[in-house]
């Protein structure tokens, strides 16, 4: 979840297709596609490697065009403790530790199966099965919608461009994703845009 300048939350196309994945198989026999819990051991100590090296404390900046070439923009901030919610997972350990602690026995790889369970509606697997592509270090995505606090809405910005960079660092630098089919002259960019990076320079 994204929230932007503005103050509103907004829901990125992943976390939407995320979304729609689990409407779409919500009440399917999950045993034919769900991993058991050894499988899914080895995607979240495999995922922690990748989440460490390609997200962890690293910024996002999502830069949206809408249809009358207004521009906003949205940053996503990745930490340790988001990545017990990534997998879907619930943490069995008594008394129970903060999810920083699970995201450091994965990336350890002192996790265990007795430490965690899954829900029996498949909606852990649904995360599991997206969570390899989500911890790429070319994370981008295509469109970026409005949330109502339940659903994504669909009515969608384009995505122009992201940009990615460390969290001690000063300014957006590295670009992610930019695309090739926007007229960049004709953008109109918001006065407080201050030091963000602008695609078309």
């Amino acid at each position: 979840m994204l929230r932007g300048l503005d103050g509103e939350f907004r829901m990125t196309a992943f976390e939407t297709a995320c979304e729609l994945l689990v409407g779409m198989r919500r009440g399917m026999d999950f045993e034919s596609v769900c991993c058991d819990k050894k499988e899914a051991l080895a995607i979240i100590l495999k995922c922690a490697q990748e989440y460490k090296s390609n997200l962890v404390d690293r910024n996002l900046l999502f830069i949206c065009v809408n249809s009358a070439l207004n521009v906003c923009s949205f940053e996503v901030i990745f930490t340790g403790g988001n990545f017990l919610h990534l997998t879907g997972v619930k943490f069995l350990s008594v008394p129970a530790i903060k999810p920083n602690a699970f995201y450091s026995r994965c990336v350890d790889k002192r996790l265990s199966v007795a430490d965690f369970g899954m829900d029996k509606q498949g909606y852990t697997t649904q995360k599991l099965l997206i969570l390899p592509q989500l911890v790429k270090k070319n994370l981008s995505a295509n469109i970026v919608g409005d949330y109502n606090g339940s659903r994504p809405l669909l009515a969608t910005d384009r995505l122009a461009a992201t940009y990615r960079k460390r969290v001690s660092d000063g300014h957006y630098e590295e670009p992610v994703y930019k695309t090739r089919n926007i007229v960049w002259s004709q953008l109109k960019y918001p006065v407080d845009w201050a030091d963000r990076p602008r695609p078309d320079m």
